[in-house]
């Protein structure tokens, strides 16, 4: 239980490595942990929500280049 709360502390911290390695610490201990396996899934999904967001500002940045090529 201690290992899925602090994984869920630092998963509202954004501190997404340590709270993937605590949430993982805990599925060893006890693989039917449905509180890890929910925040595992949290976690992943704020990891794709940041790359997404990475993705977008990096295509948004080759259109201004573009733009400023092109004057």
């Amino acid at each position: 239980g201690t290992l899925v709360q602090d994984g869920k502390l630092y998963w509202e911290m954004a501190e997404l490595d340590r709270a993937e390695d605590l949430l993982n610490q805990a599925l060893k201990l006890d693989p039917d942990n449905e509180a890890a396996v929910y925040y595992l899934g949290l976690v992943k999904e704020a990891r794709f929500s940041r790359a997404l967001k990475r993705r977008s500002l990096t295509g948004k940045d080759k259109i201004v280049e573009v733009e400023q090529a092109w004057e």
